[in-house]
């Protein structure tokens, strides 16, 4: 270690910088650090609002339902029997009726009754699910187009709704003197019936006025089987003993 005190390397001095005589350099100065950014603070925090009840539909004389996954307003009004003009009516708040929310309030109407139809010699019925015009028919034994003749206030025949009523008209009488009443089962037609009765095709179509295509015949149908016309064996003549 350099001991003379006016030793010129003192700068290489092992023992700088605690070395008494060894001039200690100043330290160079120290770049403050930059200042920090203001620090915005965090937004205020909106009061607390408690959530607001669903928009409750104005329902006089009808129940409020609660819509689940996969109702439609189809067949909504059809679950609780109402039609669906009346739902929609009931339900001005829905802009779209073919687009309801899982959990939207919707108001079922009261049920309207039905006009009642002229029903002279029948009496009305009441649709039940599952029912058509062609199985009302078939249950009480009267034509379809008997059925659909007596209901002009249903206009598609297709189409009837639960609890609507119609009228289930009286049993055609048909003529038939001297013949039979048959009533014509799945799988019927004309000829088939003239040939089970051992009648002529044309006669069974004779008898039967009322029935405008005899290609068309529905199950239910009343319909005459004539007599049948046996041919008489003829007399033997006095020439033929002979």
């Amino acid at each position: 270690m350099y001991s003379d005190p006016k030793c010129q390397m003192c700068r290489c001095c092992p023992m700088r910088p605690w070395c008494p005589i060894c001039p200690i350099p100043p330290m160079p100065p120290v770049e403050p650090y930059p200042p920090m950014p203001p620090v915005e603070p965090y937004p205020p925090e909106p009061p607390y609002q408690p959530p607001m009840p669903d928009h409750m539909p104005p329902c006089p004389g009808g129940c409020i339902y609660t819509a689940v996954a996969g109702d439609t307003l189809f067949l909504i009004a059809q679950r609780f029997g109402v039609s669906l003009d009346a739902l929609i009516a009931a339900n001005p708040q829905i802009t779209d009726p073919n687009v309801i929310q899982v959990g939207q309030r919707i108001c079922i109407p009261p049920p309207t009754p039905a006009p009642v139809p002229p029903c002279p010699g029948g009496f009305i019925y009441t649709v039940v699910p599952g029912d058509t015009m062609f199985l009302i028919a078939q249950r009480f034994g009267v034509s379809l187009q008997a059925l659909i003749a007596a209901n002009p206030q249903i206009p598609d025949p297709n189409v009837i709704q639960v609890g609507e009523r119609i009228c289930k008209p009286p049993r055609e009488e048909i003529p038939c003197p001297g013949g039979t009443i048959y009533t014509v089962v799945a799988g019927d037609t004309l000829f088939f019936i003239a040939q089970r009765f051992g009648v002529s095709l044309q006669a069974l179509i004779a008898a039967n006025p009322q029935i405008p295509d005899p290609n068309v015949i529905q199950v239910g149908q009343k319909i005459c089987i004539p007599p049948r016309r046996d041919c008489k064996k003829p007399k033997k003549s006095m020439e033929d003993d002979e």
